[in-house]
């Protein structure tokens, strides 16, 4: 676990998010059968970790990965400390705690870490994602190469094919919700995109759940590519989740490494805690 200070965090979004589109999954609360786990972290007076599900015998084709929470995760987790934020830290940048999550070992496909990130005020925009939840990051790149991104402006752009459907640059959104004036890039994380509406809490409601893709440039080459999933959750839209819920996610036409991926994002309550997944994997041809 870290404590984690984000630099612009999310100069992606500020406006008022339209409804999200939900379907109530009955009876799913399944257990990861046909799968692996990763190590445990302590979270709250409870633990977080990684797993994968697979088809098939064995570690066949990969069909699911997600962060498991216990139920007990969500009691007595960090508070922002006192005198927040501390000498030398910018006035905006949010508190922010960060568990490292170890992934299983075996095929995980094309995603090598994952992170769970707990903000007990939220971020930015202010009335968008100020409220507290969780952020879980799916990256593709290797952690090392990741904690190599610096803060700035993303100038780079991706190609129409790999960029997903319904899926803008935060200083070029479709009316009517107003761009942010510069496409920022968060350090150790990288640049978020604005899926519509899948990106998009609704307005007024603490009880949300909701998922952004991010991008990054990584040999300067102008040419960027997604490098992470990531859904976010409220710790109200939890407590309040009585079975399940799946949403379809926006896909491109092609990821820059071929394989298969996931085209559904799945929060459920099972008998010992909450998982936060991408399940639905289909297979995307390559950008070669």
């Amino acid at each position: 676990m870290s404590e984690t200070y984000r630099l612009s965090r999310r100069d992606a979004l500020k406006y008022a998010g339209a409804g999200l589109a939900a379907t109530t999954l009955a009876g799913t609360a399944a257990a990861h059968g046909g799968g692996a786990e990763g190590h445990p972290e302590s979270v709250g007076d409870g633990s977080a970790h990684a797993y994968v599900e697979y088809e098939g015998p064995g570690r066949g084709r990969l069909s699911a990965i997600g962060v498991h929470l216990t139920a007990d995760a969500l009691s007595n987790l960090p508070e922002e400390p006192e005198g927040w934020p501390f000498p030398g830290v910018p006035a905006d940048v949010p508190y922010t705690v960060e568990y490292a999550l170890d992934l299983p070992r075996g095929n995980t496909g094309h995603f090598s870490h994952a992170t769970l990130d707990w903000n007990p005020g939220g971020h930015e925009p202010e009335g968008v994602y100020t409220h507290p939840h969780f952020d879980v990051h799916f990256y593709f790149p290797r952690a090392a190469e990741v904690a190599t991104i610096a803060p700035g402006v993303a100038t780079y752009t991706i190609p129409d094919e790999q960029l997903p459907a319904d899926t803008y640059y935060a200083d070029d959104l479709p009316a009517p919700f107003p761009s942010a004036p510069v496409r920022g890039v968060v350090p150790a994380m990288g640049e978020h995109l604005v899926s519509v509406p899948v990106s998009l809490p609704t307005p007024g409601r603490t009880d949300w759940s909701v998922f952004i893709y991010g991008a990054y440039d990584f040999d300067g080459d102008g040419s960027g590519d997604v490098i992470f999933m990531e859904p976010m959750v409220t710790t109200a839209y939890l407590d309040g989740l009585a079975e399940g819920e799946y949403r379809p996610l926006p896909v491109p036409e092609r990821f820059t490494d071929g394989g298969r991926y996931p085209t559904e994002y799945v929060v459920r309550r099972t008998a010992g805690g909450y998982d936060i997944a991408l399940e639905s994997f289909e297979h995307f041809p390559g950008t070669d």
